[in-house]
């Protein structure tokens, strides 16, 4: 999984999910670390009020809110807008195709 700054909110948590339950390889740099939910306070004059009212963990209990979720390989993104990368010119996206390639490679696939 690539992740990034643009990686933010449910998509942290998603990320640091699958990286405590070994269910994913994350590559790339560190996510945006948006880490609270918030709740909107209506006021008399029509506005409103922001005001954090929970913070996200992962599974293993990782405050998403402090540093965001760490890859295993750190990649600095060629892309001048970390949300929107072009495969195949990406560092990371050629980072990711390589370790899961290298992966596949390390597979014992049981004979019939």
């Amino acid at each position: 999984m690539i992740v990034n700054r643009a990686t933010a909110s449910a998509a942290d948590l998603l990320a640091g999910a699958l990286k405590d339950n070994h269910r994913a390889i994350l590559v790339g740099m560190n996510t945006f670390h948006q880490g609270l939910i918030h709740e909107v306070q209506p006021l008399q004059d029509g506005s409103g009020l922001v005001i954090p009212i929970a913070r996200f963990q992962t599974p293993a209990g990782t405050d998403v809110e402090d540093e965001g979720i760490s890859p295993y390989y750190v990649v600095e993104s060629t892309e001048t807008d970390p949300g929107r990368y072009t495969p195949p010119t990406d560092s990371q996206y050629k980072e990711a195709v390589r370790i899961l390639q290298q992966n596949i490679a390390r597979l014992k696939i049981p004979k019939r």
